[in-house]
């Protein structure tokens, strides 16, 4: 998704450090054209994080919303997009995801639903947590 602007640079310091810009379900917005591979794993490594090339989802028991891999994300109904370039989607609700591993060339994100974490947001309805709002839409 292109939250907060377009570009791997803006999608990068998404997944690195969250878009500080309220989001709303019912909003529109834009998908990202391409395959960004290198900002996805330089994303992570900017959370602080050094993902395994692993599909294997551990999350521990307490899930603390200061854990660099909680992130809060939006979910957007695809089937508004067309097939090729930027197309505005709407936001359905918000997800919060334990991102536990990358795949392949840092183009499989694994990551686990997890219930909502305290001082995460709401994340039912709107996402401002510093690590949420970032990623894309679900994964």
């Amino acid at each position: 998704m292109a939250i907060g602007g377009s570009g791997s640079s803006t999608y990068r310091s998404n997944i690195g450090h969250g878009e500080s810009q309220t989001l709303t379900a019912g909003q529109m917005i834009s998908t990202e054209t391409g395959n960004i591979v290198g900002p996805t794993g330089q994303g992570f490594s900017d959370r602080g994080l050094s993902l395994p090339n692993s599909t294997v989802a551990n999350v521990p028991n307490p899930v603390l919303a200061t854990d660099p891999h909680v992130m809060v994300v939006p979910l957007v109904d695809f089937t508004a997009a067309g097939k090729n370039g930027k197309t505005p989607v709407p936001i359905i609700d918000f997800v919060t995801l334990y991102v536990t591993g990358l795949v392949g060339d840092n183009n499989t994100i694994v990551a686990t639903v997890i219930p909502p974490v305290a001082g995460c947001g709401t994340p039912t309805t709107t996402s401002t947590h510093p690590n949420g709002a970032g990623l894309m839409a679900i994964l």
